[in-house]
C-alpha cells in the first residue's frame, strides 16, 4: 500500500473492518475512505468488460502482445456498435408504436 500511495494512486482497496476491530493504520483508513467513495463503480465496469467477454469470447488466438491488445480494442468498439444498434432499433420501435 505504502508504494501504491507514493507513487499518486488514490487507495481505494476494501479494507475488512469488524465491530470490534477498528482500522487503526493511515493507509488502511485513507483506503477505506476511497472505498467508500469509488468502490461501488468497480461492479459496474467489472460487469461491463464481463459481458463483453461473455458475448465475443474471452481469448485471443494470436501470437503477438500487440496484436492481442489492438484486437481487444477493435473488440470492444464492435460491442460498442451492437450496442448502438440495439439502443436505436430499441427507440425506433417505441416511436412506430406510439405514432400507430
Amino acid at each position: 500500500m505504502e508504494d501504491i500511495a507514493k507513487s499518486g494512486i488514490e487507495l481505494d482497496i476494501r479494507v475488512k473492518e469488524t465491530f470490534r476491530i477498528n482500522v487503526k493504520h493511515p493507509l488502511r483508513k485513507k483506503s477505506k475512505e476511497g472505498w467508500n467513495n469509488f468502490g461501488r463503480y468497480r461492479y459496474l465496469i467489472e460487469s461491463l468488460f464481463g459481458n463483453i467477454k461473455q458475448k465475443l469470447g474471452s481469448h485471443f488466438s494470436v501470437k503477438n502482445q500487440e496484436i492481442a491488445k489492438k484486437m481487444g480494442l477493435a473488440v470492444f468498439a464492435i460491442y460498442n456498435m451492437y450496442l448502438l444498434v440495439i439502443f436505436f432499433f430499441l427507440i425506433t420501435t417505441l416511436f412506430l408504436f406510439l405514432i400507430a
